[in-house]
């Protein structure tokens, strides 16, 4: 995926759908790029920009863990006692039966998506 340059975005808009020709971008850009709206712009643009690195991170972590409850539990003890109240006490053990084990997986990956993107989903 292609890096969104801001200034890279504002230049395609003048260039190519505004009609502006490059060779007087430059001299625009110098003038234009210290307006209100382009500030406005650039506000907009970094906090899309923040969330967007919010959300790979989220989705890396998730995809990190997902299928792994034993893992997961070793490097986050903290959600220890949460996941043994959704997966029951024991389910450490129950892992080694194929039918328990895949739908104790399933619920700890679903319990893990809402765990990763919960301040997403919110907003939603």
């Amino acid at each position: 995926m292609e890096s969104l340059n801001f200034e890279n975005l504002i230049k395609e808009l003048f260039v190519s759908r505004k009609g502006i020709d490059e060779k007087h971008w430059n001299s625009l850009w110098k003038n234009y790029k210290k307006s209100a709206i382009v500030k406005d712009l650039r506000f907009i643009y970094d906090k899309i920009m923040s969330k967007t690195v919010k959300i790979d991170e989220l989705v890396k972590f998730y995809l990190e863990n997902k299928d792994e409850p034993i893992n997961f539990i070793t490097q986050h003890p903290e959600y220890k006692e949460q996941l043994n109240k959704i997966l029951g006490d024991d389910w450490q053990n129950k892992l080694t039966n194929t039918f328990l084990r895949n739908k104790l997986i399933l619920r700890f990956n679903d319990w893990l998506f809402k765990l990763t993107f919960k301040d997403i989903l919110k907003d939603i």
